[in-house]
């Protein structure tokens, strides 16, 4: 490994991972179409933004949108400013974020372990794995909120050390930033701060005249724009952004429920290998390490805090995926002090080849299966999106006021971002209209609608896809 000293190896690791965060990150970014459902809501919110000047109070499709904070649509917003219409643009704050928490993983294991061979391997983690970085890539609220939580956990722990208190005021900025992101979510970096102060059994933290400010900050950060609008819509406001966001998610299973409680070990073992099994691996490094070593001490942090994320989401009644995000920087940590601790109680001359040869294969493994998942597989699965905008792109190219009919087909809000027109889904070939209009047509279905109702005897041929065809019916 590199001789350099301590102090400055540290950064140039740091630095090296920050290079090669963006580089994989923002690789081939732009290429995919916004994907139904988040990235084609979020983009029209943004884009009614830009065409209205109304960057308080958010709308889609013609109403209030109070589901989320403005903060992430306000910065894809700057982007679009910046960069013009493009998916890069519309993903490019996601992106930034994702390199974001990658850095601030670094710094926050750093000021646990001190070894920056250990924050390296947990920053290079991140990028590794499939499905947080997937998401990563796409105009989503969740990695940019996990990034602020790792701001405010790396404030808590480097101000709680002596001559660096300062650093506490940046806890509440954090949370107050990520709740400006992503509502109650950014609250989670106070799980960690808590696990890190019992293990430690330190709390003065709690009276600290800079964490005190801090918090003063994050109600100032996280309240303006609820009270704004509270004063403009009253209750309706905190009927949507709180009750159906946050309280009925949490205490209420809704009538599409997409997952159970099963799906989500079922998408932690086949979309986050090799991590979960090396999870399960590392929690005998919770017995075998001794109790006077640091890395024990850091493994049990990474652990709880997993446990205790992955509980909350577990506990809730609406399960989606993309919720058990912010537990897997935590398990990483989790992970690499495992990996390291046990690597130490090897003999000394076995040591440095031992753990190179670890976690080099870790990574290899890891960054194949997540270019793999990343770049190969989940094109091939949602190549129907090339087909969902090209007929959007069509449509929002026509001049006519027909209605628009999607004929059995899930979502359509990619067809809708791209044409810029309302998209009618009908179920049945009953439902097909009598008059003349646009109709789109899941291209294996032709036969079948055909035989069914022989509307296609006076039709114009506008696109044929391998997922979709449109036509325009007279």
């Amino acid at each position: 490994m590199f001789t350099l000293p301590r102090k400055k190896l540290w950064v140039v690791l740091l630095l090296v991972l920050i290079v090669g965060a963006t580089l994989f990150t923002f690789f081939r970014l732009g290429k995919c179409p916004l994907a139904d459902y988040d990235e084609a809501i979020y983009a029209p919110i943004v884009q009614n933004i830009l065409a209205h000047g109304n960057w308080m109070t958010l709308q889609y499709s013609g109403a209030n949108w109070f589901e989320k904070p403005p903060l992430y649509i306000w910065l894809v917003a700057a982007s679009i400013k910046l960069l013009g219409v493009s998916e890069f643009a519309f993903r490019f704050p996601s992106a930034l974020f994702n390199i974001l928490a990658v850095a601030f993983l670094y710094l926050v294991v750093w000021e646990l372990s001190e070894d920056a061979w250990l924050s390296f391997f947990s920053g290079a983690s991140l990028l590794a794995v499939a499905p947080f970085f997937y998401f990563a890539r796409q105009v989503r609220m969740d990695v940019a909120v996990i990034a602020t939580i790792l701001f405010a956990v790396w404030c808590f722990l480097k101000g709680s050390k002596l001559s660096q208190e300062k650093y506490l005021i940046g806890v509440g900025i954090g949370i107050g930033v990520g709740i400006m992101i992503k509502s109650v979510i950014g609250l989670l970096a106070i799980i960690p701060i808590l696990i890190w102060s019992a293990l430690s059994k330190k709390c003065d933290w709690t009276r600290n005249k800079y964490f005190l400010k801090g918090l003063c900050l994050m109600v100032l950060i996280a309240f303006l724009w609820p009270l704004y609008e509270t004063i403009h819509y009253g209750s309706a406001f905190w009927q949507s952004y709180l009750v159906q966001q946050v309280f009925n998610r949490g205490t209420q299973s809704p009538g599409d429920q997409p997952l159970t409680s099963l799906d989500y070990f079922k998408g932690l073992w086949y979309q986050a290998q090799p991590w979960t099994i090396l999870f399960l691996l590392s929690l005998t490094s919770l017995i075998f390490l001794k109790k006077d070593d640091p890395k024990k001490k850091i493994a049990w942090f990474g652990f709880g805090t997993t446990i205790v994320f992955f509980g909350l989401f577990f506990a809730a009644r609406t399960k989606i995926f993309t919720y058990l995000l912010p537990m897997f920087p935590f398990a990483l940590i989790f992970i690499a002090a495992a990996v390291f601790g046990l690597v130490d109680l090897l003999p000394t001359r076995f040591k440095k080849v031992a753990l190179s040869l670890v976690c080099a294969g870790i990574l290899a493994f890891a960054f194949w299966n997540t270019i793999n998942t990343t770049f190969i597989q989940l094109p091939q699965y949602f190549s129907y999106l090339s087909d969902e905008k090209a007929v959007g792109v069509i449509l929002g190219s026509q001049s006519s006021q027909k209605g628009i009919y999607l004929y059995d087909w899930g979502q359509n809000e990619t067809i809708t971002f791209y044409s810029g027109k309302e998209i009618i889904s009908i179920k049945t070939p009953e439902e097909l209209p009598a008059t003349s209009g646009f109709l789109i047509v899941p291209s294996a279905d032709l036969g079948v609608l055909a035989a069914t109702r022989p509307f296609h005897r006076a039709v114009r041929f506008m696109y044929e896809g391998p997922a979709l065809t449109l036509y325009e019916t007279r």
